[in-house]
């Protein structure tokens, strides 16, 4: 596929994608304005974009949502995943738990050493306000990756038969400098390389790039013109030139989550969306109880015409002039008309307004969440109070760890594994696959939750117990262990391995034995002294028995 090629579906993709842009503007206006960039111009423009918001409740909101998703899925301060493998036999295997927990701690070193917690901020706000977000997850020499997010408008997608993004296409600008500095002058067109020669460092260059499947690959080679995804850019609009660069790659690098998705959609639909109407009703109400409140404060008024002009000085309010018709006998100045308004009612009005708009962007459920954090709510309660707000984001949370958890920690540990960072596997993960086990907020809530009932069963056995012992014969203590600790996310190199805990219970034994031995040495010493002690006579009891065994 050459450049005209790729000039033609990216423009079809954008004609595919207009039917949203109208939609996003809205949001963008209403609600989050300094998002969404509707031209490839619409680039470094620092005006004020808020002269649509008088009430920036729906504004707070959606930021809110973000915040809250961020420490919600992915909270940069604590472990949120762990890798993991589906047979648990193994995954208890004291040395594949040990190197499954370093590789988790790799990953996790890599995500906070980049700066891939500031982009998933931005990328969870375009979750909530757009229901589509996109990043690029390229290489960093420094920190492994580095992530570069976008903004509703700036990319185009594709999805693949399953319904899975596969395709990026995206028109940007950069400057002369940045182009020549990221593809090299001789890759250039002879345009820009002019431009560069004639030090217009800081003119705009449209730039077109597409990350898709390439469809003419040799699968026995390993370069990256036969990789299963390709990446190409290219100055837009000289189809004669030859692309600045093309790339391979294994993954496909973009993490493309939608907050939900109807049928076959390409793009996601969001909260804010559902608190769009009211976003507007809000904005037009705020400007209208302002109005109101105006006429209140400084209401237009009549005067007389012998008073014109002799009122100057009667500001702010403005002033109309009447003839005597118009006024009452005597009359020389009064309200042009009787502006009434009840305060109370309008605010309620509005009290119900902005409820809907933060009961649609979850803001009473994350609120409980950061209490539950904070250790002043049990799961439980969480769980309790929020259950409908639970089972409403209970898909949007197994949707993001397939589109963007998921991929996330997969290109990550496909770059340290290409780095050569890894340490060596345990012989027995040969031929295994790893699977990821979620410990955010939103799954350890859920979590804790049923580690409820396995406390009120070990309270109950112990009580059983104390009646029958033998009831504890039903339990095996070591996988109950095991399972404890796995649930409350406990650090795998702080319990010991199967083979260890036997060495341990041999050393106890053979202890408990040792003692044994001792304490009848000791028994058998003291009644020997005891025996010495006892009368031996004649018609004694002592002598009788010393007789009898055989004592002198």
């Amino acid at each position: 596929m050459d450049i005209p090629d790729l000039e033609r579906r990216a423009t079809a993709l954008r004609s595919e994608q207009a039917s949203w842009l109208a939609q996003y503007w809205d949001i963008s206006q209403f609600m989050i304005p300094y998002n969404m960039r509707y031209f490839a111009t619409d680039r470094n423009k620092g005006q004020d974009k808020t002269h649509r918001i008088y009430n920036n409740t729906p504004t707070l909101a959606v930021k809110g949502l973000a915040a809250g998703m961020l420490s919600g899925m992915t909270p940069p301060s604590r472990p949120w995943f762990s890798l993991s493998v589906p047979d648990k036999d193994l995954a208890d295997f004291q040395p594949v738990k040990v190197w499954l927990a370093q590789v988790t701690r790799m990953i996790e070193s890599v995500f906070s050493q980049s700066n891939l917690y500031n982009q998933l901020h931005a990328n969870y706000l375009e979750l909530a306000g757009f229901g589509t977000s996109c990043a690029l997850v390229t290489d960093s020499f420094k920190n492994v990756i580095n992530v570069y997010n976008f903004t509703a408008g700036e990319y185009q997608l594709a999805t693949d038969w399953q319904g899975q993004v596969c395709t990026l296409y995206r028109h940007f600008q950069m400057q002369v400098s940045q182009v020549v500095k990221e593809f090299g002058l001789e890759a250039c067109s002879t345009r820009t390389q002019a431009l560069f020669k004639n030090k217009s460092l800081d003119t705009w260059i449209d730039i077109g790039h597409v990350i898709e499947p390439r469809a003419d690959r040799d699968i026995t080679q390993r370069d990256k013109l036969n990789m299963p995804f390709r990446g190409v850019y290219w100055e837009w609009g000289l189809q004669s030139e030859a692309p600045l660069r093309e790339e391979g790659f294994k993954l496909f690098p973009v993490l493309a989550p939608r907050w939900e998705v109807v049928g076959r959609d390409i793009y996601g639909r969001s909260p804010a969306m559902d608190a769009l109407g009211d976003s507007k009703a809000l904005q037009s109400y705020e400007y209208n109880l302002g109005n109101a409140f105006d006429y209140l404060a400084r209401p237009p008024l009549m005067a007389h015409e012998s008073l014109k002009n002799r009122l100057n000085n009667l500001k702010p309010g403005g002033i109309s002039f009447y003839g005597s018709a118009m006024m009452n006998q005597g009359e020389l100045l009064k309200t042009a008309y009787d502006m009434r308004i009840d305060p109370k009612g309008w605010q309620e009005v509005k009290q119900e307004i902005v409820g809907r708009i933060n009961s649609a962007l979850f803001k009473d459920l994350f609120m409980m969440l950061s209490q539950f954090e904070a250790g002043q709510m049990t799961a439980t309660e969480v769980m309790m109070r929020q259950q409908e707000k639970m089972l409403m984001l209970g898909p949007v949370v197994e949707r993001l760890t397939h589109e963007l958890c998921g991929p996330l920690i997969e290109i990550t540990f496909g770059k340290l594994l290409e780095a050569k960072l890894l340490p060596m596997p345990p012989q027995e993960l040969q031929g295994q696959s790893l699977q990821v086990d979620y410990k955010s907020i939103l799954v350890q809530a859920q979590q804790q939750a049923g580690l409820a009932g396995m406390d009120r069963f070990v309270t109950v056995l112990g009580e059983v117990a104390q009646l029958n012992p033998q009831a504890l014969d039903n339990v095996d203590v070591d996988k109950l262990v095991n399972r404890y600790a796995d649930d409350l996310d406990v650090p795998p190199d702080c319990l010991l391995a199967s083979d260890q805990v036997a060495v341990v219970r041999q050393q106890r034994q053979a202890a408990m034995q040792r003692q044994q031995q001792q304490e009848q040495l000791q028994a058998g010493a003291d009644a020997a002294a005891k025996l010495g002690n006892i009368p031996t006579g004649n018609g004694t009891v002592g002598g009788v028995l010393a007789k009898h065994l055989g004592v002198q």
